[in-house]
């Protein structure tokens, strides 16, 4: 207390501390009842009478917010509190003799004998020194038995056997061995997304077959659909059957004589793509043929997302009475619904792509549009009308090469989301590097791969990181 407070009077000096512990234990207190014992009976008179002074009505005011109850208990039995409040006395700085009487019950003899049963403890526990059975030969033959380091770890140690690194031995040892690395199950990281860059206008053009669907009632069950990687324009053509030569006369016709030869030809390995016929023709028209991997659709992405909306129109106009076996007629309607459709990439209609002008839709002319009056009046007038048409035709390779470029730009955003997924950096090989090739089971039909070895990178393709050739 300072000196003001310890000229207050007794019963004071009892509200002064009450006052301190509730502001002390304010957090404890407020919000519960709780009983204040006290040896002091004038303390319980003072709280609860009305006509109080001073200090006091200040304190009164500051326990008014708590729920609490006063009673009063003989000094006898309030011992605990009481011895509390009596003031201790300074007994003064004593120095620490900080030396024993005794030195030897501190002291461990070096003359100790250990018992045998624990003298191999001692001694790995002394100097690292491993018990005479526990040799190198020993943990390597204890090792060889162990092919999932932690899980057999332990079933080491449960048969008796222990070292010092028993969890890092058996890991090391699982790295290195050959059997263990080729039946594991390997942590496939995907590889950051690589884009092909567009060419120019029909100079390079993605392939492929959708089927087999319903056969319609001139029996045609499949679909040869042309993707243009620029303009996104897309040409089919229903098929009764899928072979080389009906593919082949698919492309001739649709593709080299309307479009002109192509610099590329992107398409999958099915046996209508990769046989005779499709190879002379290209080796013909002096055609590059682009053979994507094996049981991978999304190397050859466009031209599968163009299949996609395909078959999704298809569905929805096969609810229409018959659709569902004559979808080979409404075929052409759909490819004029997707080509007047501008594309998110390039921000144009495949339409507009090609020739430079939108398509005029059946509605332009049942509700008259200004668009549609100047479309009229340019055929009353031939010479303005020819003016503006070599106009258009003069901002056709520009609006091309602006849609060249937001294709650009759409795939750098799509790069830049699929790369997110990529949290570990991807291995890269050089030439003549090997790497192991894992044993994989076919859980269909229950029976191994045929080859088990090492693989030796030879070269590269010309876009790096997308595929190695072994």
């Amino acid at each position: 207390m300072i000196q003001a407070e310890r000229n207050y009077s007794t019963t004071e000096r009892e509200g002064l501390a009450v006052v301190f512990s509730l502001k002390k234990f304010r957090h404890y207190l407020l919000g519960g009842k709780f009983t204040i014992v006290t040896d002091h009976k004038a303390l319980k008179y003072i709280f609860t009478q009305l006509n109080v002074e001073g200090r006091m009505v200040r304190w009164k005011i500051l326990m008014s917010e708590y729920d609490f109850t006063i009673c009063d208990r003989p000094c006898k039995k309030h011992a605990n509190a009481d011895l509390l409040s009596r003031a201790y006395e300074d007994m003064g700085d004593e120095p620490v003799d900080e030396t024993f009487p005794d030195e030897d019950l501190m002291v461990l003899t070096a003359e100790t004998e250990v018992p045998m049963e624990y003298q191999e403890i001692w001694n790995l526990l002394q100097d690292g020194t491993y018990p005479e059975g526990m040799r190198s030969r020993e943990k390597q033959a204890l090792l060889r038995r162990s092919k999932m380091y932690k899980i057999e770890a332990l079933k080491i140690l449960e048969v008796g056997y222990h070292w010092n690194d028993i969890f890092k031995d058996c890991l090391d040892y699982c790295k290195t061995c050959d059997v263990c690395q080729s039946f594991a199950t390997k942590s496939n990281v995907p590889t950051p997304l690589r884009s092909v860059p567009p060419l120019g206008p029909f100079e390079k053009w993605g392939i492929d077959c959708v089927g087999p669907l319903n056969r319609t009632l001139r029996n045609h069950k499949y679909i040869v659909v042309a993707t243009d990687y620029l303009t996104k324009w897309v040409e089919t053509r229903p098929l009764a059957a899928i072979g080389e030569v009906d593919v082949g006369r698919c492309l001739y016709e649709l593709v080299i004589t309307r479009f002109g030869c192509p610099l590329e030809f992107v398409s999958g390995r099915g046996g209508e793509f990769v046989g005779g016929m499709i190879t002379a023709m290209c080796e013909h028209f002096s055609i590059t043929q682009r053979i994507t991997t094996s049981y991978t659709p999304r190397s050859n992405g466009l031209v599968e997302m163009t299949n996609f909306t395909l078959c999704q129109l298809l569905a929805k106009d096969a609810d229409m009475e018959g659709a569902r076996h004559n979808w080979d007629k409404r075929l052409h309607g759909i490819l004029w619904e997707y080509r007047t459709t501008p594309k998110t990439s390039t921000g144009f209609s495949p339409f507009m792509m090609v020739y430079g002008v939108e398509s005029k839709l059946p509605i332009q002319f049942d509700l008259v549009t200004f668009q549609t009056l100047h479309h009229r009046k340019k055929h009353v007038e031939g010479r303005i009308a020819e003016r503006e048409r070599g106009d258009e035709l003069m901002a056709l390779q520009e609006d091309q090469e602006v849609a060249a470029q937001r294709i650009l730009g759409a795939q750098a955003r799509q790069k830049k989301y699929y790369d997110k997924k990529i949290t570990k950096e991807l291995k890269r090989f050089k030439e003549a590097n090997g790497s192991c090739c894992g044993m994989r089971f076919d859980t269909s039909v229950h029976k191994r791969s045929f080859f088990l070895g090492t693989l030796v990178r030879i070269s590269s393709p010309k876009y790096e990181g997308m595929t190695h050739m072994i």
